[in-house]
């Protein structure tokens, strides 16, 4: 598959502070993708660009298995619907051998993984070439040593956890070997169904993202099924004012994320008390601590739906069990992308973007409000009884990269780079294009390289 290289230098005054930071973005055109490895430290942006990647398969089984009586989200056409949701690039993360693992999904999960040797300027396909495809988690993670790409896969059989059920969900936990690409099998798991119905708690239908601890012990694996619960007229809404939505009208069903002791080969579940816990990341310090940020959110034909203030919640692993150990919210904390740890003075703290106008800084350890910064004036946002559509906003940002001395913080907006200097908290005068072509729209997540 034919690879495009182009560098482009930062556009940019002179007050663009000097920082040690390395993260990648996805970006999307008509027919094509852009693989964005950007460099704060030498002032340049690798873009590696692909062909769309499309096969006539993919629709067919959209339409024949996964969505047999009828799309979502108001589309008719399986094709535009496998180019949007299915294969639009979520993340691309770069390991230190240059080699960048490009997933995909987003309101579905993708059919293959895209991987760009940066070095040789080859990419290859990662992807089921049976009759049966199977789908790919949105993001994966590497094993410390950086010898693995982790990520899980499932046969499009999956269905809803409410569903009349003759086939069981089932989940494999595999990873590639970043030198050879040669794909392993760790583990594998599946819900047991009786009577059409399934036993227990279950299994979500997809996965969104898996990541792994230090010790190369533990993957905890997050759900992206955002099921409707319709209370009765005498139930109040699931999981209380922060999980049932507006009015307790169309609220998200709770859902559980799902972690694989890889050492004892067993897994288990642990709910999250609000909808939608999409994303972690383990904690710096504590190798068995993670954040889960449940966004309490829904895809609608019209866009985001906010449902409600999203919580980050920190977990930790023990012997058989996960237990929640702290949460943060507030009534303005909507949130819709990932969070991401690092240390600043010694400190671990959990930054977060939140829709429209908000970079929130957490002290892990405690879970309290370390810094609530303002990015700019912005109306409140309004909710109905049917929530409030996730604001579009060209000053808003989503993803989020501190530096590798935790002074810094770049975020991105529709059109450049804004550097927040923690020690002077304050937004910096700074400005560096993101130089997306004008045919082409940012997509899914940042990653900061190696994670």
């Amino acid at each position: 598959m034919p690879v495009k290289h182009e560098v482009i230098e930062f556009q940019s005054g002179p007050e663009l502070p000097e920082l040690d930071l390395v993260f990648t973005g996805c970006r999307v055109g008509p027919n094509g993708y852009a693989f964005d490895i950007v460099d704060f430290s030498h002032h340049r942006i690798d873009r590696w660009q692909l062909p769309f990647i499309r096969n006539r398969k993919w629709p067919a089984e959209i339409r024949n298995t996964i969505y047999n009586e009828g799309l979502p989200l108001g589309y008719e056409d399986a094709d535009l619907y496998c180019d949007e949701h299915y294969m639009t690039p979520h993340t691309a993360q770069l390991a230190p051998q240059g080699k960048l693992f490009a997933t995909f999904g987003v309101a579905e999960n993708g059919f293959d993984i895209i991987v760009v040797d940066t070095r040789s300027a080859e990419s290859r396909l990662v992807s089921d070439e049976s009759d049966t495809p199977r789908l790919f988690t949105s993001t994966g993670d590497f094993d410390a040593a950086y010898r693995h790409f982790y990520f899980a896969s499932w046969p499009t059989t999956n269905t809803s956890r409410n569903a009349v059920k003759t086939v069981p969900n089932r989940f494999e936990i595999r990873s590639l070997d970043i030198d050879t690409l040669e794909e392993r099998l760790h583990y594998s798991f599946s819900e047991e169904i009786a009577g059409s119905q399934v036993v227990g708690v279950g299994l979500p239908k997809r996965l969104h993202q898996i990541t792994m601890s230090s010790d190369g012990r533990y993957v905890v694996c997050s759900p992206f099924d955002c099921d409707e619960h319709t209370p009765s007229p005498d139930e109040p809404g699931e999981g209380g004012p922060a999980g049932s939505g507006p009015g307790g009208k169309g609220a998200i069903r709770l859902e559980s994320l799902v972690i694989v002791d890889l050492q004892e080969s067993r897994h288990w579940s642990v709910e999250i008390p609000v909808p939608v816990p999409a994303h972690m990341e383990f904690d710096l310090l504590h190798p068995h601590v993670f954040y889960a940020s449940a966004h309490n959110i829904h895809a609608a034909t019209i866009g985001t739906v906010l449902e409600g203030p999203a919580s980050l919640f920190r977990l930790e692993i023990f012997d058989g069990e996960t237990k929640i150990v702290g949460s943060y919210t507030d009534p303005n904390f909507y949130r819709v992308t990932q969070h991401s740890v690092f240390l600043h003075g010694g400190r671990v703290l959990v930054a977060v973007t939140c829709v429209p106008n908000r970079l929130v800084i957490l002290d892990g350890e405690t879970m309290s409000l370390w810094r609530d910064v303002e990015l700019f004036e912005a109306e409140p946002i309004q909710f109905s009884e049917t929530g409030a559509l996730s604001p579009e906003n060209a000053n808003t940002c989503y993803s989020l990269n501190p530096s590798a001395d935790g002074r810094f913080i770049v975020l991105e907006n529709a059109s450049d780079f804004i550097v927040y200097d923690m020690n002077r908290d304050q937004v910096l005068d700074a400005r560096s294009s993101r130089s997306i072509p004008s045919d082409y729209f940012g997509r899914g997540h940042t990653r900061t390289a190696g994670q």
